[in-house]
């Protein structure tokens, strides 16, 4: 992961921005256990953490760590 991304870890707010002109589906491991997907609309800005989960469960995501090196969502 990216220092942007543990830093804003360490914060405990994740804000992801969609680059791209398609949607992301992020899946985000859930506190109490399951999974759950997140879909970040074209060009736009969402926070996963904390609205969706705890900011140090995202580092166990699936894809949010793909979506952030290939360059589909920037950390904010």
């Amino acid at each position: 992961m990216s220092k942007k991304f543990n830093r804003a870890m360490l914060e405990g707010k994740v804000v992801v921005r969609n680059s791209t002109s398609g949607q992301a589906m992020v899946k985000i491991p859930l506190v109490e256990g399951g999974e759950r997907t997140v879909i970040v609309p074209p060009l736009s800005v969402m926070e996963l953490a904390p609205k969706y989960t705890d900011a140090k469960m995202l580092s166990r995501s699936k894809n949010l760590g793909k979506l952030l090196h290939s360059g589909v969502l920037r950390i904010e």
